[in-house]
């Protein structure tokens, strides 16, 4: 049935499916795979949904709704839609804050949504911490603590990147305690986060953040995690050994650090390109406090990776070592070779 044939046809047959292929097609101009992006799912799940008479989830067909200004009436929805539609990607400055009148199907949908959303998680950027900043207004507006700490942790990782870590410290210390009757999962997430950037900071606190969140992971309820943190690599028994080792570089034990790393090493996956990037470069800045310079294979090994990835803050990482080996082993040939590779990409 063409688009053209209006409204009104679209409201006899009331085919959901049809609706939102016409709307996607004909009114918003956009593909499969660009809905799949706007509202976290799969373009397969997109094909089965345009394909389906009847969508029964109300939430499915509000955030279809509103990513592609359905009039709602024409999916069986109560609520009006705004105007002008508001997606998350691609990135765009934030707006003010001071507008509390958020409708609720936006309000509801952002619920339903952010934790798929937060692609902005490898950016580093000024603009994804202000975007993390915004998230965490939106997730007050609907009163989620959970959504509202998992906004602040992602913020206060992008401070980690720029080096702000004072202000990363205290955005970990407000998401703690704000999730203090939150799942085992969120909290072991949160605690392994803020271990890194108390260790950072010298903080002693750092080993009992640790110690806290493999607490927190033994009483993880796969079924209580519907945030999925449990997949995460900063919430496993090895995130947080990894934690433990960074933990005791940072406080001049890197002797304890090298020896869990040597293990960690025979037991990494070597499919899992972005964790072993991560884990070379702890191990590369390990050796280096303990002034070894077999620090600068794994350095080259963890810059090859990282590029591989497009881990920018890994490559950050490696070049920040760099330049300290530069200044102190200026002519030693493993450095130099260290600084031509980095100057060839």
């Amino acid at each position: 049935m063409p688009f053209c044939e209006g409204k009104e046809n679209m409201q006899e047959v009331s085919h959901h499916g049809r609706i939102i292929q016409e709307y996607r097609e004909f009114r918003a101009g956009i593909t499969l795979e660009e809905l799949a992006r706007r509202i976290g799912k799969s373009r397969r799940t997109i094909v089965t949904l345009e394909q389906t008479a009847r969508i029964s989830d109300v939430k499915t067909r509000r955030t279809l709704a509103w990513a592609l200004q359905i009039p709602p009436d024409l999916l069986e929805l109560s609520d009006t839609v705004l105007s002008e539609i508001i997606v998350l990607t691609p990135v765009e400055a934030p707006a003010t804050s001071d507008g509390k009148n958020l409708h609720r199907m936006v309000i509801e949908t952002f619920s339903d949504n952010l934790w798929m959303r937060l692609d902005l998680y490898y950016l580093g950027s000024a603009i994804a911490a202000e975007c993390f900043k915004q998230a965490s207004f939106l997730a007050q507006e609907v009163e989620s603590a959970e959504l509202n700490a998992l906004s602040k942790a992602r913020q206060a990782v992008v401070y980690i990147w720029q080096k702000k870590f004072d202000a990363a410290a205290r955005l970990y210390e407000t998401a703690r305690e704000i999730t203090r009757r939150s799942p085992p999962a969120l909290r072991a997430f949160l605690a392994t986060g803020h271990a890194e950037v108390q260790g950072l900071l010298g903080d002693q606190s750092c080993l009992h953040s640790l110690t806290f969140a493999r607490d927190m992971l033994g009483r993880i309820d796969p079924a209580d995690d519907y945030l999925l943190l449990h997949h995460s690599t900063r919430c496993s028994e090895r995130s947080i050994n990894d934690g433990w080792s960074q933990c005791h570089t940072l406080k001049g034990k890197p002797s304890i650090a090298i020896e869990s790393y040597e293990k960690s090493e025979k037991l990494m996956d070597l499919s899992m390109t972005r964790m072993r990037a991560r884990l070379y470069t702890q191990y590369a800045e390990a050796l280096y406090a303990s002034k070894d310079l077999s620090c600068c294979f794994y350095a080259t090994e963890e810059l090859k990776l990282a590029r591989a990835v497009g881990s920018q803050y890994n490559i950050r990482r490696v070049k920040d070592l760099v330049a300290k080996l530069r200044a102190q082993f200026p002519q030693d040939t493993r450095v130099r070779d260290l600084l031509v590779l980095i100057a060839s990409k």
